[in-house]
């Protein structure tokens, strides 16, 4: 009976272990050394920055910011189209 038991919880365990696995993500960067440090070298794009918007009123403020939303919610579906 000992040995049923010690097989199901063996049989019960293992399979949390096979799965449980993940698949390595890594990515490699060029890097250069300074000083005895390898400093990674990752060219970034460039980001603009425009100056806050002025509104007339808060009703078209709060329109403006429900365009923003909406247009956040289905502008990565057209660009899938």
């Amino acid at each position: 009976m000992k040995k049923v038991v010690f097989f199901l919880i063996v049989v019960m365990l293992l399979p949390g272990k096979v799965w449980s696995q993940k698949k390595d993500n890594r990515q490699l960067f060029r890097g250069t050394v300074i000083n005895g440090d390898t400093i990674a070298v990752i060219d970034i794009p460039e980001v603009y920055v425009f100056p806050r918007k002025k509104f007339k009123n808060r009703r078209i403020e709060a329109k403006y910011w429900k365009m923003v939303r909406d247009l956040k919610i289905t502008y990565p579906y057209a660009m899938l189209a």
